[in-house]
């Protein structure tokens, strides 16, 4: 296998599948060409929206598409991808749920291998969110890899741990066709940088059947989508602090800035202050310890940065309320602030 330039496009892919996109293709008769453009590249990877809303599998372990989405199922989807001469891709996580919060497919893997080759699927992007922290990470692509080889069909296996653990000194053994060896991109100039020189010393684990992965291309972005500089939708938790202690303040707040080859949720330049809400995915051992190198470079470059729980935020507003405002005041006033405030 080589690598494929495919369109892993968790940037735009709320707005394809808002309603059937089948049906939105069809209704525009539209032809392959016109479809590269769309899709921007060879291969169509479904991401976690395929996925039934009730976020739960049936009784017998199928995973279930979104009826309302996919109404046929997706051998159904498959097909027309392939009759337009392209392939067709999905998504799935090493962990107990997708980034997005659906089934993935820990201890599911020979199940859900089954599913995607009668569906007809071409490309696997194995991600790695809700990885249980006991669990090991590269038994778990290895697991995976076995699955998708005993379907049977040929299916490129790109496998997605955020470039931890050292991967390529391990990804072609455990069977993967591709792998992420860097963290996410950010649609910056920093970014793009830090990502390239990563790779220098790594060159030797590439080559035929194995290759390494830098991450999305971010051309045309403009600064938009997931990995630009702001996210057109905050959490529920992150709307609550903004709303409600942030925005309107003096000095001002801005939320979702770049710093670096950092997203920050929010940021006030003349506090040099940085804030943070953390869902439960932050606290588990691997993400910790990229917190932790993420806190490590702010602070050099001379931010005081405050962590919250979502927990904090939808329990104990008040103190979060009460802990935001003493620090902001405090710095205004140019008072050291002690590090038990975080």
């Amino acid at each position: 296998m080589i690598p494929e330039k495919e369109l892993k496009n968790w940037m735009d892919a709320y707005d394809y599948c808002k309603d059937n996109f089948l049906e939105a293709l069809r209704s525009q008769n539209i032809s392959k060409t016109e479809m590269l453009k769309v899709l921007s590249a060879r291969a169509k990877v479904f991401g976690d929206m395929y996925k039934e809303y009730a976020r739960t599998r049936k009784e017998d372990g199928n995973l279930v598409p979104d009826p309302a989405k996919f109404p046929h199922g997706m051998k159904y989807v498959a097909d027309y991808v392939h009759a337009k001469g392209l392939k067709f891709g999905m998504y799935s996580c090493a962990g107990t749920r997708t980034c997005a919060g659906y089934p993935a497919s820990f201890d599911h893997e020979f199940h859900d291998a089954r599913a995607f080759a009668s569906w007809g699927v071409d490309f696997l992007k194995y991600d790695y969110c809700y990885k249980p922290s006991r669990v090991n990470g590269p038994m778990l692509y290895q697991r995976m890899s076995m699955a998708l080889k005993a379907t049977g069909r040929e299916i490129l296996f790109s496998a997605c741990n955020w470039g931890q653990q050292e991967p390529g000194t391990w990804m072609r053994q455990i069977g993967a066709h591709m792998y992420r060896s860097t963290g996410d991109i950010f649609d910056n100039a920093v970014s793009f940088s830090d990502i390239a020189k990563s790779q220098l010393d790594k060159y030797c684990y590439s080559g035929a059947t194995c290759f390494n992965d830098m991450d999305m291309l971010t051309v045309g972005m403009y600064g938009k989508g997931n990995v630009g500089c702001q996210k057109d939708e905050m959490t529920a938790e992150e709307k609550k602090v903004w709303f409600q202690i942030l925005k309107g303040r003096v000095p001002k707040f801005h939320r979702q800035r770049i710093i670096g080859n950092y997203i920050v949720d929010f940021f006030c330049p003349k506090l040099k202050l940085i804030i943070e809400i953390d869902g439960y995915q932050h606290f588990f051992e691997e993400n910790k310890e990229y917190d932790n190198k993420r806190t490590e470079y702010l602070e050099k470059l001379g931010f005081y940065i405050l962590r919250f729980e979502n927990t904090e935020v939808n329990k104990d507003f008040e103190n979060v309320k009460y802990i935001i405002n003493n620090v902001c005041d405090a710095l205004e006033k140019g008072v050291k602030i002690s590090p038990e405030y975080r």
